[in-house]
């Protein structure tokens, strides 16, 4: 019976630590030529933590590249850090192109990216990250680029 009270004291120590991140950010896909704006939920517990993100970009640039949705699962490290800012970070994840005309595919995503307080619950970040996607979505393929808040919760 002790082992599961210290467990139960140990989970809600750990739960409480951690905070919900929510996100709002646009970016730029220099790969298709366009813009994006996006929405993120987020958990980080330390130097770790893991993003569910969707991402929308609206724009006929040619023929081939159409306005798309994705939906990305991230997981990011801490590698440097002042006080409260991260100076780097990284991060890895998977995700989910869902062009408007065309067929939909997996992507991985690595990248790099910063975050700087602005308030006590609220950060400034940017994003610098590279998509490398299946075939018949390689139209999407490429550097990214951006910028937006989150709020901790």
């Amino acid at each position: 019976m002790k082992k599961l009270a210290i467990m139960a004291v140990l989970a809600s120590a750990f739960t409480m630590a951690s905070a919900a991140e929510l996100g709002v950010n646009v970016g730029r896909n220099f790969g298709s030529d366009q813009s994006y704006v996006g929405v993120s939920l987020g958990q980080k517990q330390g130097i770790y933590g893991v993003a569910l993100g969707f991402d929308h970009a609206s724009s006929n640039v040619s023929p081939t590249v159409r306005s798309w949705n994705r939906l990305s699962l991230t997981g990011s490290r801490d590698l440097l850090k002042v006080g409260q800012h991260t100076v780097f970070g990284v991060k890895l994840g998977a995700a989910f192109v869902d062009p408007s005309k065309g067929k939909s595919g997996a992507a991985v995503v690595v990248g790099l990216g910063t975050t700087h307080p602005v308030t006590k619950h609220t950060s400034f970040v940017t994003d610098l990250s590279y998509q490398h996607g299946q075939n018949k979505i390689h139209q999407y393929d490429g550097g990214q680029f951006s910028l937006g808040f989150k709020h901790a919760f």
